[in-house]
C-alpha cells in the first residue's frame, strides 16, 4: 500500500492550492480527481476566446497567491482588475456605489497556473494529479486514513483533504451531514460584448428573476454575465436577441448596451454547509465544506481562506510538539466555521432581501440602498470585508 503525508481529493483551484501549500512544506502527497483530464489550456491569444466560468479574487486571496509564488504579473496578464461596484434595483430607482479592489480571472487559467507550479514543486517526473480516479471508500484509524480508489487500489495518508466541491464524495463517505437548501434559481453565464468600455467596474442589478451581474474581462468591452434566475432553464433556450434585450432592460442605463453574447452555460445554485469540517485526520475545504450563493462573489475566496488557515495551524503544530494533528484540525474548524458562517449568513440575507418573490419589500430595498450609499464608513467596511480583511 502506497503511503503519503497527504492526499487531496479534488483538482480545482482550492484543491491544487492546498496541495501546493503542503508540498512547499516538504510533505509528500498527491491530488486525486475523477475528471477525465486537466481542462484544456487556455490560449495565450485569448481575445474572443474567454470562458464565462470566472472567479472574483479579492486582495486577501491575491496575497495568498503571492505566497504560493503566483505574483501580481500573472493576474495583470490574465485577469481584469475591478476597482468599484455599481449595484442597483432594476425594479426601482436606488443605486449603490461600493469600493472594491480585486481581479476577475477565468477558472481554467488559474487551475493551469496552480498545476504548473505544483508540478515543478513535486519534481522528479512524478505526476502530481491522478486523473480519471475517484474514491469509493474512506477508512479512518487513529494514525492514518485509508482511501480506496475507483481503480481498486488502496492508499494511506496522514492527512486527507476533501476539496471536491459542493457534491463532495469525501464528505459523504466521511458521514458528515450538511445543513442547507436549494435556491429556486440556476446561474446562467455567458460572455457578453458591450457597446462601451466597462472601465474596471463590476455591475450588479437585482431583477424580477434574480441578481444579474456583469463582471469585467481583460478586453475593455467584454463582460461575463452571471444571472441567478428563477427561469434560467427557459432563458437558456431563449434566442440571443431575447436575452440581450432582457440584459439591456436591466443594465443598459448603467453599464451600456449588450451587443452580442456567446458560450452560454448554466448550473444549479444551493446553499450547503457541513455540520463539521473535520473527522479524525480528514478535513474539508472550499465548497466541500460550504457552498454559497454567487451574488457576493466570495466562493473561491472563502476556499483560499480555508487553505491559509489550514496551513497556519499545521505550522503551529510543527513548531509546537505538544500540539497534535487532531488539536490543530479542531482549531482550523473553529476558526473557519465562524468566518464562513458569517459570510454565508450575509450572502443569504442579501439574496432574500432582494428576492424577486418579495415585491412587497421593494420600497424597503430601495430605501436600504439609498441609505447605504450615503454611509461612507459603512461602505468602507463592506469593501474591507469583500477584500477579505474583516
Amino acid at each position: 500500500m502506497t503511503a503519503f503525508d497527504f492526499l487531496v481529493v479534488g483538482g480545482g483551484p482550492v484543491g491544487l492550492s492546498a496541495a501546493l501549500t503542503l508540498t512547499r512544506k516538504g510533505l509528500h502527497g498527491q491530488v486525486i480527481d475523477q475528471a477525465e483530464a486537466m481542462p484544456q489550456r487556455p490560449s495565450t491569444d485569448a481575445i474572443g476566446l474567454r470562458s464565462p466560468r470566472v472567479s472574483a479574487i479579492n486582495q486577501s486571496s491575491i496575497q495568498f497567491c503571492e505566497q504560493l509564488g503566483i505574483h501580481s504579473a500573472f493576474f495583470q496578464q490574465n485577469g481584469c482588475r475591478f476597482t468599484d461596484m455599481q449595484v442597483w434595483d432594476a425594479e426601482g430607482s436606488a443605486k449603490l456605489s461600493l469600493p472594491a479592489d480585486g481581479v476577475i480571472i477565468e477558472n481554467d487559467r488559474l487551475v493551469h497556473r496552480l498545476f504548473d507550479d505544483l508540478d515543478r514543486a513535486v519534481g522528479d517526473g512524478n505526476d502530481p494529479v491522478r486523473w480519471r480516479t475517484g474514491i469509493i471508500d474512506i477508512i479512518p484509524s487513529s494514525t492514518e486514513v485509508r482511501v480506496q480508489l475507483s481503480t481498486g487500489e488502496f492508499l494511506s495518508t496522514a492527512l486527507l483533504v476533501g476539496a471536491d466541491g459542493g457534491g463532495s464524495k469525501t464528505r459523504d463517505l466521511l458521514g458528515i451531514n450538511t445543513l442547507g437548501w436549494s435556491y429556486d434559481q440556476m446561474a446562467l453565464v455567458a460572455v457578453v460584448t458591450m457597446d462601451q468600455a466597462h472601465g474596471g467596474t463590476a455591475f450588479q442589478a437585482f431583477t424580477q428573476e434574480g441578481p444579474m451581474a456583469l463582471l469585467p474581462l481583460p478586453e475593455s468591452n467584454q463582460c461575463v454575465l452571471v444571472w441567478s434566475s428563477r427561469h434560467a432553464a427557459e432563458r437558456f433556450e431563449d434566442s440571443d436577441e431575447t436575452l440581450l434585450s432582457l440584459i439591456n432592460q436591466a443594465c443598459e442605463q448603467e453599464a451600456g448596451a449588450a451587443l452580442a453574447m456567446r458560450d452560454r452555460q448554466r448550473f444549479p445554485l444551493f446553499q450547503r454547509h457541513a455540520r463539521r469540517y473535520v473527522k479524525g485526520s480528514a478535513v474539508l475545504v472550499g465548497d466541500a465544506a460550504h457552498s454559497i450563493h454567487p451574488l457576493a462573489g466570495q466562493g473561491l475566496n472563502l476556499g483560499f481562506g480555508d487553505v491559509m488557515t489550514l496551513s497556519a495551524v499545521l505550522d503551529e503544530m510543527r513548531f509546537a510538539p505538544d500540539i497534535s494533528l487532531a488539536t490543530a484540525l479542531k482549531d482550523y474548524q473553529r476558526q473557519r466555521r465562524r468566518v464562513n458562517l458569517r459570510m454565508t449568513a450575509m450572502t443569504d440575507l442579501t439574496k432574500r432581501l432582494f428576492d424577486p418573490k418579495g415585491a412587497e419589500l421593494r420600497w424597503l430595498r430601495n430605501a436600504a440602498l439609498r441609505a447605504m450609499d450615503q454611509q461612507t464608513a459603512l461602505k468602507q467596511m463592506i469593501g474591507l470585508a469583500g477584500a477579505g480583511f474583516l
